[in-house]
C-alpha cells in the first residue's frame, strides 16, 4: 500500500512538472491579467493586505486571494514569470491531487482510478489553466477539496475549504452555494440527515468570510453596492432582449459543454444513460452521485449565466466538466467496448487542443492549449514593432492585450498599447483576440499587414492603415 501511495504522488508530480514546463514561456492571459498581474502587482508594491485600498475601478472589487499569493512569492523570490510559474507548481499539484482523490472515491480498482484521472487530465480546459498563471487553479483546488470532504463526510476539511473558496472570486462564492445544494442532494440520495449542526455549521465559516468581505469592501473602504464591476450584468432594455439573451446563452452554454473535444464525452453519457436508465435509476447509486456532483455544484452559475447579459467562459463550468468526464468513464462499465470508447474519448479531448474556429466565431482561447504559440509570436511582433520604431502607445490593440506589458510579462516594461477605435495608424492584432465582427471588417478593409508572425493557425500581426486614395 505504501508503494502505491508513493507511485500516486510520483505520477501526480510528473504531470504537474509537465504542465509547469509547458507554461514557463506563457505570459499572463485574459482575465488573469487582472487577477494575477494587476492585483498581484498592486499588493506587491503597496502591502500584502492592501485589499481595501485597491481602487475599485482597477479590480472590480473581487477578493484578492490569488493576487496575494503571487505578491507573497514575488516578495520572497523576486517578481518574474519564471518565479511565478515555479510557484504555481504546488497549486497545480494540489488540483491534480484532489482530482485523484475523486477518482479514488468513485473507482475501487487502481487501474480504473489511473485511467479516469488520465482522462480528466486530458481535458483541454484543465490543461490550459494548468500551464497559465490562473486564479482558476485556486478555485479548482478549494472546490475539489470541499467536494472530496463532502463525499467523505469530513466536516472540518470542508469548513477549511469553504473559508478560502469565497476569497477567490464572486464566482467562487456561487460555487459555495452550489456545494450546499450538492450536499443536500447527496444526503437525500443516501437517506441520511442533512440539517445537522456538523453539516450546516461547516458552511458558517464561508458565509462569515463572504459577508465580512462584502461589508468591508462595500461600506467601509469607499465602495458601494453598485460599484461591483457588473453594473451591466443583468441590464436589459426590453422583454425581447431578455428572451434573446436567454436563448443565446442557452445555445452558448450547450456549446461550452460540447466544445474542445468534449462532444464525445456527452455522446457517451447520453447514450449509456438512455440505454441503461432502468438499472441506473433503481440500483446504481454511484452514477447518481456523479450526476449530482456534476450538476448541483454549478447550478447557481448555470442559472446566473442563462440570464446574464455578459458572455460566459468555458472555465466557469470546469468543475462540472471534470465530473462529467468521470461520469462518462464510470458509465463505460455498461458498454462491451469500453476500451475502444475510452480511447476515442481520450483522443477527442487531446485533439480538442487543436480546434481553432474561423475569425468571426468568438472562442475561449485561454481554455485550450491552442494558444501556446501566441506567446513567442507576440514577443516577436513587439520586437519588430520596436525595430521599426513604431510608438507602442499610438498602436491600437484589443482585450486582453490592452494593459501594460509589465502586467502580462512581469518584466518592468510600463509601456502599453491603446484601445482600438479604428482611427489609429497602427494596430497590433492576433487571432487569439476576440474583437467584434465590425472591428474585424475594419481591419480587413482599412488596414494592411505590415508584420505577420505565424505558427499554424495562430498568428500575430502589426497592421498599418491602408492608403485608400486612388
Amino acid at each position: 500500500m505504501k508503494n502505491d501511495i508513493k507511485w500516486q504522488y510520483i505520477i501526480i508530480a510528473g504531470f504537474s512538472i509537465l504542465y509547469t514546463i509547458l507554461g514557463l514561456h506563457v505570459g499572463i492571459f485574459w482575465d488573469n491579467v487582472l487577477f494575477v498581474g494587476q492585483m498581484g502587482t498592486y499588493l506587491y508594491e503597496n502591502g500584502l493586505w492592501a485589499w481595501s485600498t485597491m481602487p475599485i475601478d482597477q479590480y472590480t472589487s473581487h477578493p484578492c486571494l490569488c493576487g496575494t499569493y503571487y505578491a507573497i512569492v514575488w516578495r520572497l523570490f523576486g517578481r518574474s514569470l519564471l518565479v511565478s510559474h515555479l510557484a504555481t507548481f504546488p497549486i497545480v499539484f494540489g488540483v491534480l491531487y484532489q482530482i485523484w482523490q475523486l477518482c479514488a472515491y468513485f473507482f475501487a480498482q487502481r487501474k480504473e482510478q489511473l485511467a479516469a484521472w488520465v482522462l480528466v487530465c486530458a481535458s483541454p480546459t484543465l490543461c490550459s489553466h494548468c500551464v497559465q498563471l490562473s486564479q482558476e487553479l485556486f478555485i479548482l483546488f478549494f472546490f475539489f477539496y470541499a467536494l472530496n470532504s463532502i463525499l467523505r463526510k469530513e466536516h472540518l476539511h470542508k469548513a477549511i475549504a469553504l473559508c478560502f473558496l469565497p476569497l477567490c472570486s464572486y464566482r467562487a462564492m456561487m460555487l459555495c452555494a452550489g456545494l450546499f445544494f450538492a450536499e443536500w442532494g447527496l444526503s437525500r440520495l443516501r437517506s441520511i440527515p442533512f440539517w445537522t449542526w456538523k453539516s450546516i455549521g461547516s458552511y458558517l465559516g464561508g458565509i462569515i468570510v463572504s459577508a465580512l468581505y462584502f461589508i468591508v469592501r462595500l461600506h467601509i473602504f469607499s465602495g458601494n453596492a453598485t460599484s461591483m464591476g457588473y453594473d451591466d450584468f443583468f441590464e436589459y432594455m426590453s422583454v425581447g432582449q431578455i428572451i434573446y439573451t436567454i436563448v443565446r446563452n442557452t445555445v452558448v452554454l450547450v456549446w461550452r459543454y460540447l466544445d474542445f473535444g468534449q462532444i464525445t464525452i456527452f455522446i457517451v453519457i447520453v447514450t449509456l444513460l438512455l440505454l441503461n436508465k432502468n438499472e441506473i435509476t433503481h440500483s446504481d447509486s454511484v452514477a447518481k452521485e456523479l450526476l449530482i456532483c456534476a450538476i448541483l455544484p454549478v447550478c447557481v452559475l448555470l442559472i446566473t449565466s442563462i440570464f446574464a447579459a455578459n458572455q460566459m467562459g468555458h472555465h466557469y463550468f470546469l468543475p462540472s466538466f471534470v465530473l462529467c468526464i468521470l461520469l462518462s468513464f464510470y458509465l463505460l462499465k455498461y458498454s462491451k467496448k469500453a476500451k475502444v470508447i475510452y480511447s476515442v474519448m481520450l483522443l477527442s479531448l487531446l485533439a480538442g487542443n487543436l480546434i481553432v474556429y474561423p475569425e468571426k466565431i468568438s472562442q475561449g482561447w485561454q481554455n485550450s492549449l491552442a494558444h501556446l504559440p501566441y506567446w513567442s509570436l507576440r514577443r516577436q511582433a513587439i520586437e519588430e514593432l520596436d525595430r521599426r520604431q513604431i510608438p507602442m502607445e499610438e498602436t491600437a490593440t484589443f482585450f486582453p492585450n490592452e494593459r501594460e506589458i509589465d502586467f502580462i510579462e512581469l518584466n518592468g516594461d510600463q509601456r502599453s498599447f491603446c484601445p482600438f477605435t479604428g482611427e489609429e495608424e497602427y494596430v497590433f492584432y492576433s487571432s487569439c483576440y476576440n474583437p467584434s465582427d465590425e472591428e474585424i471588417d475594419i481591419l480587413h478593409t482599412q488596414y494592411e499587414p505590415l508584420v505577420t508572425c505565424r505558427k499554424g493557425r495562430v498568428y500575430v500581426q502589426v497592421l498599418q492603415r491602408a492608403n485608400l486614395n486612388p
